[in-house]
């Protein structure tokens, strides 16, 4: 299983939101001082607490957040003043009610703890709650406090991830495959870390290995088949699912696999049939909401418009009627992005609204809210440049990195980068696309579909053809692909 992909990938967690305004982690203190050998304490006064949120926090390391969160909620029954039971608790699902429930009550009892345990409440928080500031800081305590700490190097890791720095987050997963080479979380991380810097060898060397650690779970033979997705190889990838699905028939990202292994083929119904089945058999809240996210986005690849707006409408209202303020908000902000790429800037002017009105009117911290302003301004660059406003599109841009850049959000700094590049090549400025691009998110496949679109226009035939080539064969499902697939595919043979 990998982390949900997106235009805005960095905050769709917002669904469950987890901190208070104005509590970023402190940076580490002359007190911080490295611990070699150690690992974050984690204190409760029930051994059978412990052995309970062990058992969650492996769980939950492997991407197998259902099974988590009983766990969790097991080992706050036996103790209910283990704050890092309710943190992790906080951070595994449930809506969100659940999760500010959980994360008052890890922060209210963390008073007292020791400094790094503390440190990993902020950092759980912060990074569920888009406080960049908070999230940098506490990392790097921690990695401060805690050098030798294999979980600490994955959360690390997982945080470059999120903002698609993958050559970082790949040295973090591999100092914690190195600190505990049996422990098998980090193999899982690495070999998409590897995916992503186009050494296939190597990630499926690490998806394999992932494999014959934990042969009994799900996730690793989920995993193996989002290799063998991008590979192309998808009845060897279905197989791998299924495999998975036999492990644990209400795994619901291996039928969202399958589906994508049928959307892939242009298999549009056979693939809605398996997002069905997923949100048929999820057990929880973010399962049945990720498999109405992927049936909008299979109307996109087919070039719907209309029915995958219609099918956001209907997760909107799914979460609206399952606390997932997050999810409805960024059902608003997806759905302006398909209809400016559809040429439809009066629609998506709309959901823009609609989404800042809904933010407005949230109960999210302050921290939370300035993030998803970024966002929503970031939208609004689009739209400007839509209608050709190109010049009221560049100074929003200049107000839109200045905002990411003093909440420290390096993802949204990248995704804005990227939007840029889609304007100047609206306005015709390879140029000033180009070097946007380079800038952007590049491990978003939109992206790559910008830069070669800008070579095109620069008049790079041979560059752009490559770089369509590349897109049309990337195989990682998401909206952006979704949006730009078919026009890549198209384009690969006629750029001249």
């Amino acid at each position: 299983m990998k982390h949900l992909a997106s235009f805005v990938v960095s905050l769709l967690v917002l669904a469950a939101p987890l901190a208070t305004p104005g509590q970023s982690a402190p940076p580490a203190t002359k007190a911080s001082v490295a611990q070699p050998g150690k690992e974050v304490p984690v204190t409760t006064r029930s051994k059978e607490a412990r052995a309970l949120f062990d058992q969650g926090r492996e769980r939950l390391a492997n991407g197998e957040v259902a099974l988590a969160a009983p766990l969790f909620d097991k080992a706050i029954e036996k103790d209910d003043r283990f704050a890092l039971a309710h943190a992790y608790r906080a951070n595994s699902g449930g809506g969100f009610e659940v999760t500010r429930k959980h994360v008052d009550r890890a922060i209210a009892l963390s008073e007292g703890l020791p400094e790094g345990e503390r440190l990993l409440i902020q950092a759980i928080r912060a990074g569920a709650y888009g406080d960049s500031a908070g999230l940098i800081a506490a990392n790097e305590a921690l990695l401060a406090m805690y050098p030798d700490d294999k979980r600490v190097h994955l959360r690390v890791g997982n945080r470059y991830q999120g903002v698609g720095d993958w050559s970082r987050a790949a040295g973090e997963f591999e100092r914690a495959a190195a600190i505990d080479p049996a422990w098998a979380p980090p193999q899982n991380s690495l070999g998409y870390a590897r995916m992503a810097l186009g050494d296939m060898a190597g990630a499926e060397k690490a998806m394999r290995r992932y494999v014959e650690l934990r042969p009994d779970a799900p996730n690793p033979h989920d995993s193996l088949g989002e290799f063998l997705l991008k590979q192309g190889r998808f009845d060897e990838a279905i197989a791998s699912y299924r495999k998975a699905l036999a492990v644990d028939p209400s795994y619901s990202s291996s039928w969202d696999g399958i589906g994508h292994c049928q959307v892939l083929r242009g298999r549009y119904v056979e693939g809605r049939d398996a997002y069905a089945k997923s949100a048929a058999v999820a057990t929880d809240l973010a399962g049945k909401l990720s498999a109405r996210y992927w049936r909008t986005v299979s109307y996109v690849h087919e070039g719907k418009t209309g029915e995958a707006i219609g099918s956001y409408d209907d997760l909107r209202a799914f979460a609206d009627g399952n606390g997932a303020p997050g999810w409805a908000i960024w059902s608003h902000l997806n759905s302006a992005w398909i209809l400016l790429e559809a040429d439809a800037a009066g629609a998506a002017g709309a959901h823009i609204d609609a989404a800042a009105a809904r933010i407005a009117a949230s109960s999210f911290p302050a921290t939370a809210k300035a993030a998803l302003d970024v966002a929503v301004q970031r939208m609004r660059v689009m739209a400007l440049a839509r209608v050709h406003a190109f010049e009221e599109a560049r100074a929003l841009a200049k107000k839109n990195a200045a905002a990411a850049e003093a909440i420290k959000d390096e993802g949204a700094q990248k995704w804005l980068a990227s939007v840029q590049a889609w304007a100047e090549i609206q306005a015709g400025n390879a140029d000033a696309a180009l070097e946007s691009a380079a800038r952007g998110m590049r491990a978003s496949p939109w992206t790559l579909y910008q830069e070669a679109a800008a070579r095109d226009l620069k008049g790079q035939g041979a560059e752009a053809r490559k770089g369509f080539e590349q897109v049309a064969r990337w195989n990682e499902n998401d909206l952006g692909y979704a949006l730009i697939r078919s026009k890549a595919q198209a384009r690969a043979g006629a750029a001249q």
